[in-house]
């Protein structure tokens, strides 16, 4: 198994910011459908039941505001963004220079303005493994939406900034716990690429049928489950 080193910065752990994303899951997912009704007396599989969603919601680890986040504005449209914490946290959300990004387009419905987290935690992987750091997989219904990036996470592990963008006319209070970044591992390697002309209907029927046969499914013919604790 390859373990992950999350470092609090202020050598203080007791302002938990990290957890496996299975134990940070929003309340549509929870709510969610194992199988709803199709017609009348006939039943479809749900959106729970969708291994390759389901999994994409599972994987990794999130980073998550510490405290209640309070966005207000002014008049004049400007942002305040305000939050109770200790001295070493004053700085955990920073606005950015309006030159720095400038170019990058920003999500629609977004405010022009660029914000940061400025985590007070950092993480290491294992010699060899990087990290792509993004806004939460499929987590549409934040008031803000965070920027992607991928770092060399065995050799830099120094806290940073990460960008993100708020949602247009949002006023309110972003509660302690929310994950505002998602972290996932993986293995530098050299890839390549070419076209494979030999895939043809017969493959694709094969891996149909096996679905197909008693008890067949994707999670039990195809899937290899992935832990992250």
């Amino acid at each position: 198994m390859k373990i992950i080193k999350f470092i609090p910065w202020l050598g203080d752990a007791s302002i938990p910011e990290y957890k496996p994303v299975k134990a940070s899951l929003p309340f549509w997912w929870k709510d969610g459908e194992n199988e709803f009704e199709l017609h009348p007396g006939e039943t479809a599989h749900g959106m729970k039941t969708c291994i390759p969603f389901m999994e994409i919601m599972m994987t990794g680890y999130v980073l998550r505001t510490p405290f209640d986040i309070y966005v207000t504005k002014n008049e004049d449209g400007t942002i305040n963004i305000k939050w109770n914490g200790p001295k070493e946290w004053e700085n955990f959300v920073g606005e950015r220079p309006k030159e720095l990004g400038a170019t990058i387009p920003r999500p629609a419905g977004h405010e022009p303005m660029g914000f940061t987290w400025s985590s007070q935690w950092s993480w290491k992987t294992p010699r060899g493994y990087s990290t792509l750091v993004t806004h939460p997989f499929n987590r549409n219904e934040l008031p803000f939406t965070t920027l992607n990036a991928v770092m060399d996470s065995d050799k830099f592990n120094a806290q940073g900034n990460v960008p993100f963008f708020l949602k247009k006319d949002f006023e309110g209070i972003i509660p302690a716990g929310t994950p505002f970044a998602q972290i996932y591992p993986f293995k530098r390697e050299k890839w390549g690429s070419f076209v494979d002309d030999s895939f043809n209907d017969n493959v694709f029927k094969k891996q149909i049928s096996n679905l197909r046969e008693p008890n067949g499914s994707y999670k039990k013919k195809f899937w290899q489950k992935k832990e992250f604790s």
